[in-house]
């Protein structure tokens, strides 16, 4: 993984706000806040099992990287919401270009609100089981979602945390 972060899986039926103050669902004390379970009669189309959502603004250069990793993934069963937040560049034409190659990705087109709002506009049309924020100008790991999956599957936890490592390459080795 590039860049800096730390990536979760998070099951569908928990959703956790998102705001600019915290990463996803994490307060300023990385504490998890106000998490709601909806009910069984509120339930979204069930899709693929990990919903992977990519805000997207200003990075056109790391973009194809990023999905790159994505569709290398050792797990297939995925959807990729690419959620372009009205970047001036190139952005918008590099998202459909990749929806139009693979029917498991999807673009996502708004007004510039920010990386909370983005997010929250991806979580919004999540379809699979599972949900997990990667940034624009990272990639990850090809075995990532496979393993944040089996953890989520072997521990039932409610929330999945894995690291990151920094590198200065624009190889995925």
């Amino acid at each position: 993984v590039a860049g800096c972060g730390v990536y979760s899986l998070l099951p569908v039926p928990w959703r956790y706000p998102v705001s600019d103050a915290g990463s996803a669902g994490l307060d300023r004390n990385n504490r998890i806040c106000q998490r709601k379970q909806h009910s069984k009669n509120e339930g979204r189309p069930r899709g693929s099992m990990i919903s992977v959502i990519v805000p997207v603004y200003k990075v056109e250069k790391f973009l194809p990287f990023c999905v790159q990793s994505i569709l290398a993934q050792t797990c297939s069963d995925w959807e990729l919401i690419l959620v372009d937040d009205g970047s001036p560049d190139r952005c918008g034409e590099i998202c459909e270009q990749f929806a139009r190659q693979d029917g498991r990705i999807r673009a996502l087109h708004k007004e510039n609100g920010g990386l909370a709002d983005a997010r929250n506009a991806g979580t919004a049309v999540a379809q699979g089981e599972y949900i997990t924020y990667i940034d624009s100008d990272d990639w990850v790991a090809p075995q990532l979602l496979e393993r944040l999956l089996e953890q989520a599957k072997i521990t039932g936890a409610d929330v999945v945390v894995c690291d990151m490592a920094k590198t200065d390459s624009e190889e995925m080795t």
